[in-house]
């Protein structure tokens, strides 16, 4: 639990550090034109900082579940117009790139209902789904400060990524042991709708999928559990 509280911690300092900052800025600036409209409270932009922070969350959480769903749906929704990237991340809209993901989608998918190919990928799985939920995050801040948009792409991107990447390789290899690779295809299918559901409420209704990837990590936790206490037994 304290993991989360320390992810989701870093991720709120750094979003009211740059809230201040621009208060400041705007303070500042009333000072040099006496005619500026003032605002009071969050700002649009503060908004949609907020926004893209959870939208950025969202979608390296699902990147820890299957890899290559986001980024499949992330540059089918940036195709549609449903979702607008960084100008360094617009790669991720062209179609070389999400038939790319699509196909690894497809190998990434088998492979985790194969047993032995499946613990292969486990150990690739990991970093993998790190860098794909850094750079997902960076594809949603646009911030003035390059320094903070890499900070929340890491610590909130990629810590999240890889911690619920981590907690489902660690199910995935509990429940395989236990079920001798017959749990495999119904794990990785959990994991593929699981993440196709994250990506798409995250693009229709942020707060919702927000909500959801907080209540998937508890859960995911509380599946761990059991599936260490299943391992334990059988041991035993």
């Amino acid at each position: 639990m304290w993991l989360i509280a320390f992810f989701f911690g870093n991720i709120l300092i750094l979003s009211v550090l740059h809230v201040l900052e621009q208060r400041k800025a705007r303070i500042d600036s009333r000072f040099h034109k006496e005619n500026r409209k003032q605002n009071k409270g969050f700002t649009v932009v503060d908004a949609q900082l907020i926004i893209s922070i959870m939208v950025g969350l969202c979608l390296s959480a699902a990147c820890g579940l299957k890899v290559f769903v986001p980024p499949l749906a992330a540059g089918l929704a940036n195709q549609a117009g449903l979702l607008t990237l960084s100008e360094n991340t617009q790669w991720l809209g062209n179609w070389p790139a999400i038939t790319a993901f699509a196909i690894a989608l497809a190998f990434e998918f088998i492979g985790f209902c194969i047993p032995v190919f499946g613990n292969f990928l486990d150990v690739v799985a990991t970093p993998a789904s790190v860098v794909a939920g850094v750079l997902l995050m960076f594809s949603q801040l646009e911030t003035n400060s390059p320094l903070l948009n890499w900070t929340l792409a890491i610590l909130g991107g990629g810590a999240t990524s890889g911690f619920v990447s981590s907690i489902m390789a660690a199910i995935r290899a509990g429940a395989s042991f236990v079920s001798a690779g017959l749990s495999n295809f119904l794990v990785a299918t959990f994991e593929l709708l699981s993440a196709a559901v994250i990506a798409l409420l995250t693009l229709f209704a942020p707060v919702v999928g927000f909500v959801l990837v907080v209540l998937l990590i508890l859960g995911l936790i509380k599946m761990l559990k059991k599936a260490g206490t299943s391992v334990i037994a059988k041991l035993r």
